[in-house]
């Protein structure tokens, strides 16, 4: 099995394509510009995490702000929850939430300052289970060669060849000596293979749902009262 390649080992490979060197601040802000660019493209399943730092106190409202991961990409299409409770919170826009200051199970996120508000008022103290796609950390240079990226090993040859093809589009230099045309080939056959392997663990978990669902009993689980007024996780049973 390959081994996953090194913040050193990227820029080596990079180094090797462009055919020169550039200096080491300049390279790995390159690096990490590709890296952040690549993820943030799509939803991947892989980059998927869970945050429980947070919580909600009775009596919180929509004024109560709670402090995005610092890790935070984007949020789960799947929406929040209140601990105890099957009901999402679904996201609305920042500008709507004098609209929704009262309504139950929204919440919305003031990007800029990194936090997110839960819209109701809270009947109970509970956890808030954040879903979300968190940013890969920064690859940057230690005495070992620095962390690896977290993707798997076979698609780590992408970055030095999308950090190749951002050099060229800002280098004044000669093509020939930058750039092959040749490589977007090989970019688009690693690209299409990560996300092929994405699509795929994201199915067989949505598949293994489906076969699951009409074997659950939940009966046994809390049933939800009050939606109306009573706030995020409102309980009975």
């Amino acid at each position: 099995m390959a081994s996953k390649l090194t913040a050193d080992q990227i820029l080596t490979q990079f180094e090797s394509l462009i055919g020169d060197s550039l200096d080491q601040t300049s390279e790995l802000f390159l690096l990490n510009e590709v890296k952040d660019t690549l993820e943030m493209g799509r939803e991947w399943e892989y980059l998927k995490k869970l945050d429980k730092s947070q919580s909600v106190a009775v009596g919180n409202d929509f004024t109560v702000s709670h402090a995005l991961p610092s890790d935070f990409s984007r949020p789960s299409t799947r929406g929040i929850y209140v601990n105890g409770d099957r009901v999402p919170y679904r996201q609305v826009r920042f500008e709507s939430q004098q609209d929704f200051q009262d309504v139950t199970y929204a919440y919305f996120i003031d990007f800029f300052n990194s936090l997110y508000y839960l819209c109701g008022r809270a009947g109970l103290s509970a956890t808030i289970l954040f879903f979300y796609q968190a940013t890969s950390p920064t690859l940057a240079l230690t005495a070992n060669g620095g962390l690896p990226w977290i993707f798997p090993a076979q698609f780590h040859p992408i970055l030095p060849y999308l950090m190749a093809k951002k050099y060229f589009a800002i280098d004044q230099g000669d093509k020939s000596r930058s750039w092959d045309d040749r490589w977007d080939a090989f970019i688009k056959e690693v690209y299409d293979s990560m996300t092929t392997w994405d699509d795929d663990l994201r199915t067989q978990a949505a598949q293994n749902e489906a076969n699951m669902g009409s074997a659950l009993d939940f009966s046994s689980f809390p049933t939800i009262i009050n939606m109306d007024s009573g706030g995020p996780g409102t309980l009975a049973g």
